[in-house]
């Protein structure tokens, strides 16, 4: 339990401070959806985020921009005004997955600890870190250089083990809430598909007679 002094302040003894770059890469591939025009393609986006916070499923056609690619260890948070919290644990549905590029595309270095650097990008130190670093006159047109944010300093234990464990342990959390996000959508888009039919008459419910 003892501590010691660093750039951050205190930290535990044995432990060091690094920069997230060394757990992380940001993957920049490019992806011309609209060269597919017939594929669909799982299309994470602003306004899909901020409408439901659900991607949205795209014919390539329908896609008029260069995307990124989406792998299955993307973690993925908006440059555009920081200030409005945005941050994606992809849900790979499909396996067509992109990203609009006003995101940060980011992939652990080690698949293992996916869900730790989603947590280190999740959290308050690393999105008040967003907002300082932020580069424009007003909110609207703010935003962060992606590279700049590898810079951010976090202490970390010599042991990677310990990492690997908290990863292991918080991993059902984060999967349970894609979980829950999958079937929320499937009984609104069930909903939607129902609820004007029985208003119409054209489906009835039955009910039971005595």
């Amino acid at each position: 339990g003892e501590m010691v002094e660093s750039e951050l302040g205190m930290i535990p003894k044995g432990w060091e401070v690094k920069k997230f770059g060394e757990l992380v890469k940001i993957h920049t591939k490019s992806i011309k959806p609209f060269e597919n025009p017939e594929e669909t393609f799982e299309h994470y986006s602003i306004p899909a985020f901020d409408l439901q916070g659900f991607p949205e499923f795209d014919k390539g056609a329908a896609i008029r921009s260069n995307k990124y690619q989406v792998l299955e260890e993307s973690i993925l948070i908006s440059k555009l005004n920081p200030r409005i919290k945005r941050i994606w644990l992809p849900l790979n549905i499909t396996k067509m997955c992109v990203c609009s590029t006003e995101f940060i595309n980011y992939i652990p270095r080690n698949k293992k600890l996916r869900n730790f650097c989603y947590s280190v990008i999740d959290s308050c130190g690393f999105n008040d870190f967003l907002v300082q670093n932020a580069t424009g006159s007003t909110n609207s047109r703010q935003r962060v250089k992606p590279r700049d944010m590898l810079d951010y300093l976090i202490s970390l234990p010599y042991e990677e083990s310990l990492l690997l464990s908290f990863d292991k342990i918080i991993a059902p959390f984060y999967a349970l809430v894609n979980k829950n996000k999958i079937e929320i959508e499937f009984i609104k888009r069930l909903r939607d598909t129902l609820l004007p039919k029985l208003m119409s008459g054209e489906i009835r419910v039955p009910l039971d007679q005595e």
